[in-house]
């Protein structure tokens, strides 16, 4: 091991899955995307690395690369640097196994996917931390990932005629807003004005502006539940942290 090239790399630790008797495949998430090493001995009471280790703690390894790439990574060191689970707020704490495994399942290793929705999330964690209403975030996060793997709605016009007057509703299928002269009753959601503008906000901000509007548990309550059938309708699975999370807080 001593002869392979090292590497360090920060990330958010999202997924450990246990291997043999003490080991472990760790999945990490980056500014250049999504990763993951190979963590031998991690299980042990006495491994130095294993508190870098936990779920959303951001920490920096070094790694050593064997011949072959990433899949081939091996953990020589951990140093952590935040951890960033909160304890004691059952909000917070459903919405955040919520975002490990959005990130690790929405995600894929190949060619740095995930490094733009990094400071997403990286952005949501900090503001968890800081008090701000987990909720919101979890749906504004819900919102980006639709986005960036390619299932984001048209929210400046309606969809099918390019039109930007007499927005009324959306259509989730066609992906994005309807106006009142395009609208079909038997096929598309009305919405409220107050909806339409939660959903707009959803899908263009950037991580800069999480934090400039808390949006009511009511308000976004029926929005998340069409987004959860849009994403496994989408992608053909759902997401055992989000059922929960809209079974609980909803």
């Amino acid at each position: 091991m001593a002869n392979f090239d090292a590497v360090k790399k920060e990330g958010i630790v999202l997924r450990k899955t246990e291997l043999g008797e003490a080991d472990c495949m760790v999945s990490c998430i980056g500014e250049e995307g999504k990763f993951s090493f190979y963590a031998k001995g991690i299980r042990k009471t006495t491994s130095k690395n294993g508190p870098s280790l936990n779920e959303l703690t951001l920490s920096e390894f070094t790694l050593l690369l064997r011949p072959g790439g990433d899949a081939n990574y091996l953990l020589k060191e951990a140093a952590g640097r935040k951890n960033y689970m909160k304890d004691g707020d059952f909000d917070a704490i459903a919405v955040e196994n919520f975002l490990c495994e959005l990130t690790s399942r929405a995600y894929n290793e190949e060619e740095g996917e995930g490094k733009e929705f990094y400071p997403y999330l990286k952005a949501a964690l900090e503001a968890i931390g800081d008090g701000f209403d987990p909720l919101t975030v979890g749906f504004l996060c819900f919102a980006t990932t639709l986005r960036l793997i390619g299932f984001g709605l048209e929210v400046d016009n309606c969809v099918r005629c390019l039109g930007k007057k007499g927005i009324i509703g959306v259509n989730y299928p066609d992906g994005g807003f309807i106006c009142s002269s395009c609208f079909e009753g038997d096929f598309d959601e009305k919405l409220d004005a107050y909806s339409l503008k939660v959903l707009r906000f959803a899908f263009r901000y950037k991580p800069e502006d999480m934090r400039r509007v808390v949006f009511p548990k009511e308000s976004i309550r029926p929005l998340f539940h069409s987004l959860e059938e849009y994403f496994r309708e989408g992608l053909g699975y759902s997401l055992k942290t989000l059922q929960f999370l809209l079974s609980y807080a909803f």
